[in-house]
């Protein structure tokens, strides 16, 4: 009897042993170690102090978490980028060279814009672009007056200038960036050796000039607003600078000529100009206004890409790119700031100019032909002419128009030859930059000439005295054009249809203009991408956090952590990888479903993970301060997480990160693990 009472009372303790521990067992299945534990924890916690109090602590934990967020991506950020480089970069991937986008898009919502505007004020012109052309001067011996005024100023500067100094030659290419170049130099050898004579180069571009009406009759106008001309050749200095300038003429010319047929040279001139780009911009910033700046800055890279365009096109024998649209932007840039200064005149015969050119160039025979015909290449030489003496850019770039293989091109034939040599001449012209004493590695020239020129060049920074001076020349010039060039009357339609098909709906943004004050205002479309999926960024953050904070609330004001609850967060952990694969096939393919995918997956459908680490680490006081500080760093390690897998998904749906195997990998090892 005493054995088998024994026996039950071992039964009847191993009973309650092994019904203790299916307690034990069903507790810890039920609620966890883990999250359960610290919900039940809070939820105590908000029955001992009330609601009241309780939510306060919620408030101050949300704070916690968003400032030790942010304080641990600002220190990884800096730990990583300035302490510890993980991995060199890839040198072979680096671009150790200048590059700069396709300047057109940029330059064309800055100035279509404003012409359009400027063409629909003035409605006299939609009625009669061109004023009816006088056409008497096609009688033989109309052009007398005109082709003698040419021939004077001709004859006034050979009568100072009669030949070329190597020494002048040589600051000329230094001031080109070519004074070590072997392929400039092989060019240049008699220029560069002895002085040369100009009096045929004079007589022929006198000649070409002559033949153009347009040019004559500007002659006689600029003649009659003033006796002396752009330079009083009376006077020692000006004499100097027209001795440089007339050295330019020839250096241009021989350069010009060796370029149309020399391909070397010709990609040696393309790599010198992309080479000084940013130097030049550089002068222009400390030199010019702002307004001259922006628009010499964009000529050059405007330039600097049609310069490109040519090389390629005369490589490949085929017009595979729209040298039409650039050759117009190229003039209308032109247009605008003729009509800011108030030369209407002259921005008129501008503007027939680039609706006039309305089909492309072809090749032939490795040479660019484009069949714009005389009148046209007349028009343009006389309104550029007229445009570079306005005064908004150095007046050293009129003496590019005049070099023969330039001003003959209509003459010779039939303005079809034009526009390689324009193209070729004008990158020149941008490359060009007299630096003067400032440059100890420039060649000597004769003292007195150097002072002449830096003074020279100094005077034309002043670019408002320069418009007000010659304003007057200016007028008579462009009116003269308007009056006497010979180009189709373009209707408003034709007109409107140029500038709209050159805007490409890309320079009408079509906001308010009280909207174009806003900081985005001034981001570029992929700058403006990265703003965007940054917005995204937060949005998701935000919206995961607030998850949280729901379901938090929801478990502790009903039963606190059940089986129900349990339950959920297996299946939101069970199904995570699930939920993170779909969204980054969404994300990949731009489809804004992604996001909910995105919160509901990382968030694990609200379950207060982030929230409850923080909690028990500032408010459970049974514990260690090592498990304390474990609990923080999982709360804030969450959080830092959640974040940096957002912000693929969403840089992935705004279009900034491309479909690229390198990015994708890593986020594959994950749903793996």
């Amino acid at each position: 009897a005493t054995a088998n009472h024994n026996n039950i009372s071992d039964v009847t303790s191993d009973n309650n042993l092994l019904q203790t521990a299916a307690t034990k067992l069903s507790n810890r299945n039920c609620c966890g170690e883990e999250i359960g534990d610290r919900v039940e924890k809070a939820k105590q916690e908000a029955l001992e102090i009330g609601s009241a109090a309780f939510g306060r602590k919620v408030r101050f934990v949300v704070l916690a978490i968003l400032l030790s967020f942010a304080l641990a991506n600002s220190s990884t950020f800096l730990f990583l980028e300035f302490l510890f480089p993980i991995s060199m970069p890839d040198e072979n991937k680096i671009k150790h060279f200048d590059e700069f986008d396709d300047p057109y898009d940029d330059i064309k919502k800055d100035t279509i814009p404003f012409i359009q505007e400027w063409y629909r004020h003035n409605k006299e012109y939609e009625d009669n672009l061109l004023p009816p052309q006088d056409m008497s001067y096609n009688k033989p011996d109309s052009n007398h007056a005109a082709a003698a005024c040419i021939g004077r100023q001709f004859s006034r500067i050979e009568e100072v200038v009669d030949s070329t100094s190597p020494a002048v030659v040589d600051m000329v290419l230094h001031s080109l960036g070519l004074a070590t170049s072997v392929l400039a130099r092989g060019h240049l050898a008699n220029l560069l050796t002895e002085p040369q004579p100009m009096s045929e180069l004079f007589a022929e571009s006198a000649r070409c000039v002559m033949s153009s009406p347009p040019m004559g009759h500007i002659c006689l106008a600029a003649e009659k607003a003033s006796s002396s001309g752009l330079f009083d050749l009376t006077q020692s200095n000006q004499q100097n600078v027209l001795a440089y300038f007339v050295n330019i003429y020839a250096v241009y010319e021989a350069l010009t000529v060796a370029a149309l047929y020399d391909m070397a040279l010709l990609s040696e001139l393309v790599a010198n100009m992309k080479d000084l780009r940013v130097d030049r911009e550089d002068y222009y910033t400390k030199t010019f206004s702002e307004e001259t700046r922006e628009f010499v800055t964009a000529k050059y890279r405007g330039v600097t890409r049609s310069f490109e365009i040519l090389i390629l096109i005369l490589a490949s024998e085929s017009v595979a790119v729209n040298l039409k649209e650039a050759f117009q932007v190229n003039i209308l840039e032109a247009v605008k700031l003729d009509a800011i200064i108030g030369h209407h005149a002259n921005s008129r015969v501008g503007l027939a100019l680039a609706t006039s050119v309305s089909f492309e160039p072809v090749v032939e025979d490795h040479k660019l032909v484009w069949k714009l015909g005389k009148h046209w290449v007349d028009a343009y030489i006389a309104w550029n002419l007229s445009f570079i003496v306005g005064g908004m850019i150095p007046l050293q770039k009129v003496f590019n128009l005049f070099i023969p293989s330039v001003s003959c091109a209509a003459s010779q034939s039939g303005g079809d030859d034009f526009i390689a040599p324009r193209i070729i001449s004008l990158a020149l012209d941008l490359m060009h930059l007299f630096r003067g004493s400032t440059d100890k590695t420039s060649p000597a020239i004769d003292a007195a000439m150097q002072l002449d020129l830096e003074e020279f060049f100094l005077s034309e920074r002043d670019i408002d005295g320069d418009v007000l001076d010659r304003f007057d020349i200016v007028e008579g010039m462009g009116i003269s054009n308007l009056n006497h060039t010979i180009l189709p009357n373009h209707n408003p339609n034709e007109v409107e249809e140029m500038l709209y098909t050159l805007c490409d709906e890309k320079c009408h943004d079509g906001s308010w203009k009280a909207t174009d004050s806003a900081p985005q205002a001034n981001l570029d479309d992929s700058d403006f991408q990265v703003y965007v999926g940054i917005i995204l960024w937060g949005t998701v953050l935000l919206a995961g956090m607030g998850l949280e904070l729901l379901v938090w609330s929801l478990v502790l004001t009903k039963n606190g952590w059940s089986e129900k609850q349990e339950l959920q967060w297996r299946l939101a952990q069970f199904v995570f990888p699930l939920f993170a694969a779909t969204t980054l096939g969404l994300a990949i393919e731009k489809n804004f479903v992604a996001l909910p995918f995105l919160v509901l997956g990382l968030w694990k459908f609200g379950m207060p993970e982030t929230i409850s680490y923080m909690y028990v680490a500032l408010y459970d006081h049974t514990q260690s301060k090592g498990a304390r500080f474990t609990n923080y760093c999982n709360s804030v390690g969450t959080a830092v997480h959640h974040s940096a897998a957002t912000i693929p998904i969403v840089m992935f749906l705004v279009g900034v990160i491309p479909y690229d195997r390198h990015i994708i990998d890593p986020i594959l090892i994950l749903l793996i693990q």
